[in-house]
């Protein structure tokens, strides 16, 4: 269906379903569910200042959305249950045409919650929670259409629904807006890359120490590049890029004042759907090969390395210690399986449980964030030898992201492959765990695996743009 036409007959049944006063008259939320024509292509979400992409291309699930009804914007020790208590606001939802109302409220928080500044480079508080006034979903062959806003006695229907309609048109318009103007081609794909190398070895080397002194068991270091965005960079192109490479992943994009939180997670933090519970524990990583039996037989070793192994063993171990109280039945295998990406292969392990009555995603988010995959053991004593010991402000990165609904189910991924995108640079993230047999150089080397993700990621959202060059660390071994 032409745009022009869909948003006419939109007009139309708004206008005729707020056409009773009370719905707006009253305070509180206000939520209408539509059916609509399904979405071919994805949304250009460059076009909007304040939106979100969220998709699971394996399951053929995608959500838009733009602009925001803020629920909570918070910090600090008790963050995970003041975001709770802002779930209790009054909201009403209509669905004429029983399209099943679910997971609507957005969710996303910071690495660390008493970093006031996690989520400044990229305008994001520390821990968010929020409605989108225009939310596209796609399932399969179905899309609806979500919109809402806050109501009361001074609210105008007809403003209202023009701001619904303009801002679905800036999402399914063309995404011509995103093409910035040509650069000097000679500046088309500069990179600034530090040498963090022997700064990275230094940290290492002080957590290797921590942990034959016993402080620590596990602590997990990360690092960041900046590069320049190539030119006739496109986030639309990222993104379909992304979606058949990492089909059975979590892929996001979240744009607010100018600046794109951008990435792809292989690792739910938690699931949890009318008390039934899963979450992937991902710890110990290779890299991939071309050569398929190349590729096996780094696999093979990945899955019988004692340090690898033990790695894996501590990130399992204390999830479920931290879901015990809340869970029953919990159920992982013995033997991690290996999770296989285009740029590396982790140990992976699911675990699964049944979650007492009454318990909500987020207490249990607050149970298991930081997991020992991406802060340390034991946790306290992890994250206060980060703070002590030069690891950089993370924002976002390892944090996690995704949606809610008020009856306490929701699923969250945890913000891994990712970069923060301006008009003009990204900086990109990545880190590795380090446990007792870790060596210094080769944790470098998995961060720099881990970074292809969203390096190629880049490339292929400038139209084209040529491939970088090769990035060559001596990492004291023969070629």
């Amino acid at each position: 269906m032409p745009i022009d036409t869909l948003l006419r007959e939109l007009n139309r049944r708004l206008h005729a379903l707020l056409a009773d006063p009370p719905l707006t008259r009253t305070g509180g939320i206000l939520t209408l569910c539509l059916a609509i024509p399904p979405q071919t292509r994805i949304p250009a979400i460059g076009n909007c200042s304040d939106c979100l992409y969220w998709s699971r291309p394996s399951l053929q699930h995608q959500r838009v959305g733009a602009g925001r009804i803020t629920l909570v914007e918070t910090a600090g020790a008790k963050r995970f249950e003041q975001l709770e208590q802002s779930l209790q606001e009054d909201w009403r939802m209509l669905d004429p045409d029983c399209t099943g109302v679910s997971d609507l409220v957005f969710c996303g928080f910071a690495f660390d919650g008493d970093d006031t500044h996690a989520g400044a480079s990229a305008g994001f508080a520390n821990s968010l929670l929020f409605i989108p006034e225009v939310l596209v979903e796609q399932r399969a062959e179905h899309s609806r259409l979500v919109v809402s806003c806050r109501t009361g006695n001074h609210c105008d229907v007809g403003t209202i629904i023009d701001n619904w309609l303009y801002r679905l048109r800036r999402l399914l318009s063309p995404a011509d807006a995103e093409r910035p103007a040509a650069r000097d081609p000679r500046r088309l794909w500069p990179i600034s890359v530090p040498d963090d190398r022997h700064r990275w070895i230094e940290r290492v080397e002080e957590a290797l120490l921590a942990i034959d002194n016993g402080q620590l068991r596990k602590v997990v270091l990360s690092r960041h590049r900046r590069v320049e965005l190539p030119d006739h960079f496109r986030l639309r192109d990222t993104l379909a890029w992304l979606a058949p490479r990492y089909p059975d992943c979590t892929l996001f994009a979240l744009r607010h004042a100018g600046q794109t939180l951008l990435g792809v997670s292989p690792e739910n933090l938690l699931t949890l759907d009318r008390q039934r519970l899963h979450v992937d524990a991902v710890g110990g990583t290779t890299e991939r090969s071309a050569d398929p039996v190349r590729d096996r037989q780094l696999a093979a070793t990945l899955r019988h390395s004692h340090k690898t192994l033990c790695e894996h063993r501590l990130v399992v171990e204390d999830i479920v210690r931290q879901l015990r109280p809340y869970c029953r039945g919990l159920v992982y295998p013995q033997q991690p399986d290996i999770l296989k990406l285009p740029a590396v292969q982790h140990l992976h392990s699911r675990i699964s449980g049944q979650a007492r009555v009454g318990t909500s995603v987020l207490q249990l988010a607050a149970r298991l964030h930081p997991t020992a995959a991406t802060g340390g053991l034991p946790r306290p004593a992890a994250l206060d030898w980060l703070r002590c010991h030069g690891e950089p402000q993370r924002g976002w990165y390892t944090g996690a992201l995704g949606w809610l609904n008020t009856a306490g189910d929701g699923e969250l991924a945890v913000i891994l492959r990712c970069a923060v995108l301006g008009q003009r640079q990204a900086t990109l993230y990545a880190g590795a765990g380090i446990v007792a047999g870790s060596d210094p150089q080769q944790e470098f080397l998995e961060t720099e695996w881990k970074l292809q993700t969203m390096l190629a990621a880049l490339r292929a959202g400038g139209d084209g743009a040529p491939q970088l060059p090769a990035q060559r660390h001596d990492t004291g071994q023969a070629p």
